[in-house]
């Protein structure tokens, strides 16, 4: 029987996920980076995450836009696959580390038992530098997680075909974990290209689309109706929710994301904002800088260190 979740709808029911284990991680605190520092993790050429107040915007469709029938996304695939191609010119992989930086808001994250630092705080930032192997896979993987405040939570790298975690050192599932087969790497615009490849058979939801363009970007949104509503003490929000919205905006000329939403909507129609993500930008690099390098020997040496 083909698979009743989609994996777009799985990001769009994210409130509705089953609640993580009740187990316990000791938070290591955060560790002050000096200016200095800081400096040297982001290229000149890449703004930094701008950390704000959030503003929540309506994600009512402008007049100008025009609807796309369900049955009939081709012409947004078509476009999708053109920015993904813009992408890949502006940034490519074999180049060298593939370099981004995101901040990543979560309403779910602070809620209920705490599970992992993340559930300290609802926004983080991150660093990530991914090499990409011949295979498209991902053959070496850096992420760095700091709070609002610059405060150092988490170093992690991929290598080896095994997650390392250098930081925290108090982990729920182990510090060192290999994985089941290489990460295969996957452009920011596949997982979307998959939704819509996915809604035009898709029978088990009504999905009402919506594209177009402001200033430079490419806005998409993808409005889902489920078939019954999903009750209260079944997902975390606390309210029967009738269904969601995904809104996904990207920049026509270097065609990357900068931005994802992923919003629930009640049975009184009331709309929430679940999560997002907005990136600040991709570079490509030919070397690690200091603390992004060091974070790949500390996990080198703790994977030497795991018999």
């Amino acid at each position: 029987m083909r698979k009743l979740i989609l994996f777009g709808l799985l990001v769009l029911l994210i409130a509705c996920r089953e609640d993580a284990p009740v187990v316990n991680e000791t938070a290591v605190p955060p560790t002050p980076i000096l200016a200095a520092a800081v400096s040297v993790t982001t290229p000149t050429n890449l703004p930094a995450p701008a950390v704000e107040e959030r503003v929540v915007e309506s994600t009512a469709v402008p007049p100008t836009a025009t609807p796309v029938d369900p049955n009939s996304v081709n012409a947004i695939i078509e476009q999708l696959e053109s920015l993904e191609a813009t992408y890949l010119a502006a940034f490519p992989p074999e180049t060298g580390w593939l370099y981004t930086t995101l901040e990543s808001y979560d309403s779910i994250s602070s809620e209920g038992e705490l599970v992992t630092y993340r559930g300290l705080a609802d926004t983080w930032i991150m660093e990530i530098w991914i090499e990409v192997s011949l295979e498209d896979t991902i053959s070496r993987q850096v992420m760095l997680v700091y709070d609002t405040e610059g405060g150092l939570w988490e170093r992690s790298a991929i290598l080896e075909n095994t997650s390392v975690r250098v930081l925290p050192e108090q982990t729920v599932d182990g510090r060192v974990i290999a994985l089941n087969e290489p990460l295969l790497y996957l452009t920011p615009h596949q997982g979307l290209l998959n939704i819509l490849r996915e809604i035009e058979t898709d029978g088990l939801y009504e999905h009402t689309l919506a594209a177009w363009e402001e200033d430079g970007r490419y806005h998409l949104q993808i409005d889902t109706l489920y078939n019954s509503p999903i009750p209260a003490e079944n997902n975390s929000t606390g309210q029967s929710l009738n269904g969601g919205k995904m809104h996904f905006v990207f920049d026509m000329e270097t065609g990357e994301l900068r931005q994802q939403q992923n919003w629930t909507v009640s049975g009184t129609g009331e709309e929430t904002l679940q999560s997002e993500v907005n990136w600040s930008g991709t570079a490509v690099v030919t070397e690690l800088p200091p603390l992004a390098a060091q974070t790949l020997i500390d996990a080198r040496d703790l994977l030497n260190q795991t018999p």
